[in-house]
């Protein structure tokens, strides 16, 4: 049986400590922090003419550049998503002409993605926008540990 990711990534615990108030709003705080910066990604993404799975697939493409190739199956593990669709999308960013498919030099069964000048482009116009907005949103981030070590500091 199949886990979910849920399962797979924190284990349930029916009596686990409640968590205080000022966890409480930390959670939320930093949901709608996450809810915000996706809404501003999907925008600018849109704007852009790219969608955030094909943001999400160059990035992951270009982020493995400097690796031993990135496959279709690399794809759909780091998207999270099954492997026909991730070949899917990647047929559909070779279409665009932003990935190309290169044979692996070690398994020649093997097609590995790698981004083409158009495709590199694309994300350069988008990637800094987006690393710019989540530092500017950092505290954000680092407020919701800083909130919660403080409340189980103070629970002791």
């Amino acid at each position: 049986m199949k886990m979910s990711l849920y399962q797979s990534d924190v284990e349930y615990q029916s009596e686990a400590r409640s968590l205080s108030e000022a966890e409480y709003a930390a959670l939320a705080h930093f949901r709608h922090a996450l809810r915000r910066f996706t809404a501003f990604s999907d925008e600018m993404l849109g704007d852009a003419g790219l969608g955030p799975r094909r943001y999400q697939a160059l990035l992951a493409i270009r982020a493995a550049a400097g690796g031993s190739g990135f496959s279709v199956g690399d794809l759909a593990d780091v998207l999270i998503i099954k492997p026909n669709t991730a070949a899917e999308l990647a047929n559909r960013l070779e279409d665009a002409g932003l990935i190309r498919r290169v044979r692996d030099l070690r398994d020649r069964r093997r097609a590995l993605l790698e981004l083409t000048d158009e495709g590199a482009r694309r994300l350069d116009q988008v990637a800094h926008v987006h690393f710019a907005k989540l530092q500017e949103s950092r505290a954000v981030f680092m407020n919701l540990f800083t909130s919660r070590e403080e409340a189980a500091s103070g629970s002791d």
